[in-house]
């Protein structure tokens, strides 16, 4: 199975200190970018390519090491595995 992901990289990451944005939903507001900025910290692959997803336009995002410089997949789906019952005839 073929599964698609999301590789992310930050070649101009913003200077503005996390600490000092206003606190929104979900993340903060980057006075200095006039933008929003979402916490993926600690969200998993899964989440963060769902959330990425089909949204248009540019986003902005705040993210740790590990999560960058890398293929983000989503999770495979998981075969459901069905109990064999056993018949027998009378």
């Amino acid at each position: 199975m073929n599964r698609k992901g999301l590789y992310l990289s930050i070649p101009s990451p913003c200077d503005q200190d996390w600490d000092e944005m206003v606190a929104t939903h979900n993340g903060r507001y980057c006075n200095s970018c006039r933008k929003r900025v979402i916490d993926f910290t600690q969200c998993t692959d899964e989440q963060i390519v769902e959330m990425v997803k089909g949204r248009k336009g540019a986003l902005c995002g705040r993210f740790h090491a590990g999560q960058l410089g890398r293929n983000l997949l989503p999770v495979a789906p998981q075969q459901r595995l069905v109990p064999a019952v056993l018949l027998t005839h009378p």
